[in-house]
């Protein structure tokens, strides 16, 4: 295992696979430009920024960490109704390791729309209990949409109504008086048996 400098103090530049910092040339151990690592605080992180293990040396792509932030990402992405494909993608892993390490989300992904929304109502309404103007007017907006929604389902479940009939026009009032005709013009009864 190589010994790295104080990751706080180091100021590295690539240089044909020698790193120089403040105590001298550190080879690195990994080849290409794409898999160079940079120091932030006391933790590694890869180019795209996701952490490495300290305990993985050499080549190879690193073991996948999971974060509360990439499982948000995860939950977050499901409820926008994306593939598992799409998901992988956009956290950088496979669709296998997305099984793999994300299945209680995948489970759960009818529900994510409804998780993610009580999420977001538990956020707004927490900082507009705290006195936030712009919390409070979001969440009046909120609550305003949500009686919007509400009526319009109601309103489509109604029964449907009974239409009125539309006013008879002189001809059709004609028509049915003179079926209606009752006295010595009525017309004559059908027959009750037939021979």
């Amino acid at each position: 295992m190589i010994d790295r400098p104080d990751p706080r103090r180091a100021t590295l530049l690539r240089k044909g696979g020698v790193v120089e910092s403040p105590e001298g040339p550190m080879p690195l151990d990994r080849n290409g430009s794409h898999l160079e690592i940079f120091f932030v605080g006391a933790e590694f992180f890869d180019l795209l920024g996701d952490p490495i293990p300290p305990e993985h040396v050499g080549r190879g792509r690193p073991p996948h960490v999971v974060t509360d932030e990439k499982r948000f990402k995860v939950m977050l992405l499901l409820a926008l109704e994306k593939t598992e494909a799409e998901v992988a993608a956009a956290i950088g892993i496979s669709d296998k390791t997305l099984r793999k390490h994300y299945s209680r989300q995948l489970k759960v992904r009818d529900d994510a729309r409804l998780r993610l929304e009580g999420e977001i109502w538990k956020t707004v309404a927490m900082k507009a209990a705290t006195g936030d103007t712009g919390a409070i007017r979001e969440l009046n907006r909120m609550l305003d949409k949500h009686d919007q929604v509400r009526l319009s389902k109601s309103i489509a479940q109604r029964p449907p109504s009974e239409e009125k009939a539309s006013p008879l026009g002189k001809k059709e009032k004609a028509r049915q008086a003179a079926h209606e005709v009752d006295g010595m013009y009525a017309p004559p009864a059908a027959p009750n048996q037939i021979n």
